[in-house]
């Protein structure tokens, strides 16, 4: 099935760890950084960043641009725990 839920739905459906918030396309892969970053806080405003795990669809293309990589990487490192 290709329906996809935000993350805030799938939290009604599961009381644990919710993973997500990047698409391995259109972020990762043809993204820039900011809109990482943007999907990155939409994602983090959804769940308040309780029971949240970072995470893309599918795997990151091989074709992703470094920079890509390196500003989800960058997010995770600043991110207050």
């Amino acid at each position: 099935d290709t329906r996809r839920i935000s993350i805030s739905q799938g939290r009604t459906f599961y009381r644990g760890t919710v993973s997500g918030g990047l698409d391995a396309s259109t972020h990762l892969n043809l993204g820039t950084p900011a809109s990482i970053r943007d999907a990155v806080r939409e994602a983090l405003h959804q769940t308040g960043g309780r029971r949240f795990m970072l995470g893309s669809d599918r795997p990151v293309p091989v074709t992703a641009p470094l920079s890509n990589l390196r500003t989800v990487r960058e997010v995770v490192e600043s991110a207050v725990i």
